[in-house]
């Protein structure tokens, strides 16, 4: 009975660890301004607005814009945060 529960518990230990390895891939994948801009359902234009306001952060790879998903997802949350300047 000890080894069942032994080889459940690990195998749960490693769906925890895959889902984490996921969310980690999902965190490092890099968009283009027309793929933020589809999953935010805004134009592109908005995108480039939001980085010249520095609401979004991006990195500019051979004359193209890239954006970190966990940066997508912080500017989506924070969207309709109207703040003052």
């Amino acid at each position: 009975m000890s080894n069942f529960t032994s080889t459940n518990s690990d195998k749960r230990r490693l769906e925890e660890m895959a889902d984490m390895a996921k969310q980690a891939d999902q965190e490092k994948k890099r968009l283009s301004i027309t793929e933020a801009a589809e999953l935010s359902n805004v134009t592109r234009q908005a995108i480039y607005v939001a980085i010249k306001l520095k609401k979004l952060k991006a990195h500019k790879e051979n004359a193209r814009w890239t954006i970190d998903t966990s940066d997508l997802n912080d500017y989506r949350s924070h969207r309709y945060s109207r703040t003052r300047s």
